[in-house]
């Protein structure tokens, strides 16, 4: 938020390479849903089947073979913000998810790719969420994983919502887990 709020702000006043965020937030609870096609072709709506996955799975202390840690650091500014956001959500309790949503250099992949072992730096107060590349886009075609992104890093309507589905199962037991709540 603390660098994105100032170019969603101006993209109410002005349109910018990726359109205005005004109606998407407002349809969408906040949430930015881009119904852009890859490298802004054409959208068109894809649903592929969801994998056969069990929810445990997609934790990294349930199944810590799936994810390969690469220790790469945050720089100093990213580690101030990340440090202060943690702090502020401990203080008040608020239950955290570090989650891995894939990009699309990363389909063959068979591990999630991790930057950090956010277990190791925030405690065990946090889970980590992610599902291997290679099980997320099994069976598609290259042009098929495509029409899931708008760019190499961004998500799409398609993607957001496949990786959604595939995700919120991992978040709800996370929230269960941290609050003791059925």
């Amino acid at each position: 938020s603390v660098l994105g709020a100032p170019r969603k702000v101006l993209s109410l006043i002005r349109e910018n390479g990726i359109g205005t965020y005004k109606n998407s937030c407002e349809k969408n609870c906040g949430t930015i849903v881009l119904s852009k096609g890859w490298q802004n072709e054409p959208f068109q709506f894809f649903a592929p089947k969801l994998p056969d996955l069990k929810t445990d799975d997609l934790f990294f202390s349930n199944n810590g073979a799936a994810f390969a840690v690469s220790n790469d650091e945050l720089d100093s500014y990213q580690m101030h913000f990340l440090k202060s956001n943690m702090a502020l959500l401990k203080l008040y309790k608020v239950p955290v998810v570090f989650m891995h949503f894939p990009e699309l250099i990363e389909p063959g992949f068979e591990q999630v790719a991790l930057r950090s072992n956010w277990l190791k730096m925030f405690g065990k107060d946090v889970d980590i969420l992610g599902i291997p590349p290679k099980i997320a886009f099994g069976g598609m075609t290259k042009d098929q994983i495509k029409s899931l992104y708008y760019d190499d890093f961004h998500l799409n309507a398609n993607g957001g919502e496949y990786i959604s589905k595939i995700m919120i199962p991992g978040v709800i037991d996370a929230y269960r887990k941290a609050t003791n709540s059925q």
